[in-house]
């Protein structure tokens, strides 16, 4: 992701009009990109907890082995929620 305010530190410096509408066109784009990243970063973590809750997360440890039950699971991600992580 990159730094908004370098962006518009380019635009504000920028002294031909080709260099402005190329410096606000890198900030528009670098924001378009970095929103892209988090929506799709959010929808496969929505994706991973929706199951966790339903017990098809191959990634978790086996409740057997390691004495994790659901109850914890649930709690950890309503822990995870709750923080806004």
């Amino acid at each position: 992701m990159g730094n908004i305010r370098d962006y518009l530190n380019e635009i504000l410096s920028a002294v031909y009009g080709k260099d402005v509408r190329q410096a606000i066109h890198d900030g528009i784009f670098q924001c378009y990109e970095d929103g892209k990243a988090l929506s799709e970063m959010q929808l496969a973590t929505e994706e991973d907890i929706d199951r966790i809750l339903d017990g098809t997360y191959s990634d978790l440890p086996d409740d057997k082995e390691e004495g994790i039950t659901d109850e914890e699971i649930r709690e950890i991600v309503d822990t995870a929620f709750s923080r806004g992580e």
